[in-house]
């Protein structure tokens, strides 16, 4: 994983996985973190060719960091399967442990509507920007 330091606040670009079959996960997610707050920018696909990946090295960075609040934008993001589901469940509820909160922004008008079809709106909080198109 390639650091980069600035006022403060890490970015850091995660790397392309290769899983059993062979496929590749892009992986286009970056984050920061400053202080206790991680903003996890999602990939195009929330897949699960991605979301085990994705869901270790959050929790890696959790753990590490001691973060406490953390926001998922999914900006670039166009496609979330199940597993996509589950990764968000999964670290709402080690934020919880730890006394946290996860807030989701910049969804798209599809990815919003698997959040209410899946319930994930009553788990999560939405940040006040507004939904892309």
């Amino acid at each position: 994983v390639c650091c980069a330091y600035s006022s403060g606040a890490k970015e850091l670009q995660a790397p392309l996985y290769i899983n059993k079959r062979k496929e590749v996960c892009k992986m286009q997610a970056n984050y920061q973190v400053m202080g206790d707050l991680m903003v996890y920018r999602m990939p195009r696909d929330v897949d699960h060719h991605c979301a085990g990946k994705i869901s270790g090295e959050m929790d890696r960075m959790i753990e590490h960091h001691g973060i406490r609040r953390l926001i998922l934008d999914f900006s670039d993001t166009d496609f979330m399967d199940s597993s996509g589901i589950g990764l968000i469940i999964g670290r709402s509820r080690l934020l919880k442990f730890f006394q946290g909160e996860m807030k989701v922004s910049h969804l798209s008008e599809r990815i919003k509507r698997i959040f209410c079809a899946s319930g994930l709106h009553k788990i999560v909080k939405f940040e006040m920007e507004d939904v892309r198109e």
